[in-house]
């Protein structure tokens, strides 16, 4: 589902406000990139996952939903004019709230969750 080598997140544990690495594209193709964020450990009490992508000039080009729990969430289909694209996360909850996460540009079948 990933492409290996471009991942914003790989089975990283996210505990507090983050960004993720940042990829170098160039230009989006022009029909955009798919972006898709799996978390399959999500720990601590009331904890929530606000994710965002945003541009090299640091304007956010999508959100997605409020992740609260553990599973394969949402595709993301972003376009961009600048030359890389970041995650940005911001974790909330109490009792050290965890998410390990997993995110990138998706390659193969496309699935859809907007």
């Amino acid at each position: 589902m990933f492409d290996d080598l471009l991942m914003f997140w790989d089975a990283d544990d996210v505990t507090s406000t983050a960004d993720s690495d940042t990829l170098a594209l160039a230009k989006t193709p022009v029909d955009g990139i798919d972006i898709g964020l799996s978390v399959t450990v999500v720990s601590g009490t009331n904890p929530t996952l606000d994710v965002t992508a945003k541009d090299a000039n640091g304007a956010v080009i999508a959100t997605f939903p409020q992740i609260t729990a553990a599973g394969v969430y949402y595709t993301k289909r972003i376009q961009t004019n600048t030359a890389s694209v970041k995650l940005a996360a911001v974790v909330g909850g109490t009792n050290t709230p965890t998410f390990k996460i997993t995110a990138g540009v998706i390659s193969g079948p496309e699935f859809y969750s907007q």
